[in-house]
């Protein structure tokens, strides 16, 4: 039997800020709104550890892994003009998540006949979500003005009353157990072929948004009858995989799998007023996903590999209610492409005591299927047959690796430094499209009218620097 056990610590920290709203209410240009999001961070921990007992045609695995994480995302969103709400911010807030993940599980692989592997198991998992509303605690206790804010009236914010961070936002919290079963079966028909298959079903806690907030207005469900989201997942293929020939196959794969998943239990949130973004009401939705995967891997020559992959998918609501009640079961999935492709070409450079690896990466998304606000005044928040077209990105990345400086820095056996150039030509393309017309998730100037089109604009050229450190064994 051998024992392996894996514990990490991730900090992570950011500062977003805005300014939107532009001349929205005549005042001669310039923002009405500045949005900080500050703090704005997360901490998380990680713990896995797992037993493999070898036994004549069995090995089996078991152990457990726990994870946890807290989310803490605040803003103050300053109003630029004193002539609006007195001054007062539009908003303000402080959002506690603390998140609990435990898994037990067991797995056996069975190989009962040569070339055949069958591979039951069983995952038990358990999701603690909690929320807290910290906004008036939090700026309370850098400015006692905001005292007001807290007791302002927040169903009405469109009055000229200060929402505040109260608004149908108390604290609130999702728990839940599951047991997953799952079983695969893989064959090795011939030395460079095998076919497999596996069923598996899945939980997971509803989203952020699902749980933050209990709705009012047309929401008539809080958290606490939130359902964990329920997956069964199935798929089949074949892999043809040669490790080397002496030509141009070397460790080469290509893959090639049918899937399905039917994912129900979904709680879907809308917020039907942008001034308040504590008002949140909820459609209730099941998917259903299948498509092909086609992937293929290969170092045609020394220190060349090339790498691609295509998904080709159809995805529909099997069933979709409204806040109106109105169906929309059979209409595509809303933000979910019908096809991406990628195709990465990286090439090692060794050089003295360090390896360069250049890497070009080419990214195209297909078009998506659009979300309605507003277009059926009986279903605020509905799928459409409305697409965005799809685009293309190609990335740049610069990987350099030595031990060069194994001996200034203690204990470390390896550093890599990555220069990432993201969106090389700096192409222009909109993420995400959706029909609204009371100002929604992407605020604008004027006001959106019935029918109109928003968008969350991509990012343009981004350069990123990474360094790592590596105290382990030598980078590869």
């Amino acid at each position: 039997m051998t024992f392996n056990n894996e514990v990490w610590y991730r900090h992570g920290s950011d500062e977003h800020y805005k300014e939107q709203w532009y001349d929205v209410y005549g005042n001669g240009g310039g923002p009405v709104d500045e949005e900080n999001q500050n703090p704005h961070y997360s901490d998380t921990f990680g713990d896995k550890a797992v037993f493999d007992l070898n036994v004549p045609y069995n090995d089996i695995k078991f152990g457990g892994y726990y994870i946890d994480e807290k989310f803490e995302s605040g803003s103050m969103d300053p109003n630029m003009y004193p002539n609006i709400n007195g001054g007062d911010p539009f908003n303000f807030s402080d959002d506690l998540y603390y998140y609990q993940f435990l898994s037990a599980f067991l797995q056996d692989d069975i190989k009962p006949v040569k070339n055949l592997v069958i591979t039951p198991g069983l995952d038990f998992v358990s999701y603690n979500d909690q929320y807290y509303n910290n906004g008036c605690a939090y700026w309370l206790a850098g400015d006692p003005n905001f005292a007001a804010d807290c007791v302002t009236d927040t169903t009405s914010p469109n009055n000229g009353e200060t929402p505040g961070s109260l608004g149908g936002s108390p604290n609130t919290r999702f728990h839940t157990n599951a047991i997953e079963p799952s079983i695969g079966l893989n064959y090795r028909v011939l030395p460079f072929m095998a076919v497999y298959g596996d069923y598996a079903v899945l939980y997971q806690s509803p989203d952020n948004a699902s749980f933050t907030y209990a709705p009012t207005g047309n929401g008539v469900y809080v958290a606490g009858t939130l359902s964990p989201i329920q997956t069964f997942d199935n798929e089949y293929g074949v892999k043809f995989m040669v490790h080397h020939n002496d030509v141009y196959l070397n460790n080469f794969v290509f893959n090639v799998n049918y899937y399905q998943d039917n994912i129900s239990k979904q709680a879907m949130g809308y917020n039907p007023d942008p001034f308040n973004p504590n008002i949140e009401t909820y459609s209730f939705a099941s998917e259903f996903y299948k498509g092909y995967n086609i992937y293929l891997s290969d170092d045609p020559l020394k220190n060349l590999h090339v790498f691609a992959d295509l998904n080709l998918q159809h995805n529909v609501y099997t069933s979709f209610v409204g806040q109106s009640g109105d169906s929309y079961s059979g209409y595509p999935i809303s933000n979910s492409p019908d096809e991406n492709f990628n195709v990465d070409v990286s090439y090692k450079v060794p050089f003295r005591d360090y390896v360069f690896k250049p890497e070009l990466t080419d990214q195209f998304i297909g078009k998506q299927y659009l979300y309605s606000n507003n277009l059926d005044p009986n279903a605020p928040f509905a799928p459409t047959h409305m697409t965005e077209p799809g685009y293309n990105i190609i990335n740049f990345d610069l990987n350099v690796k030595t031990e060069a400086l194994n001996r200034f820095i203690p204990d470390v056996k390896s550093t890599a430094v990555n220069f990432n150039m993201y969106n090389c030509f700096n192409r222009q393309f909109n993420v995400i499209e959706y029909y609204d017309g009371s100002g929604g998730v992407f605020y604008e100037t004027p006001p959106a009218g019935p029918g109109d089109l928003l968008a969350e604009p991509g990012m343009p050229r981004a350069f990123y620097v990474t360094l790592s450190l590596n105290f382990g064994a030598p980078h590869e």
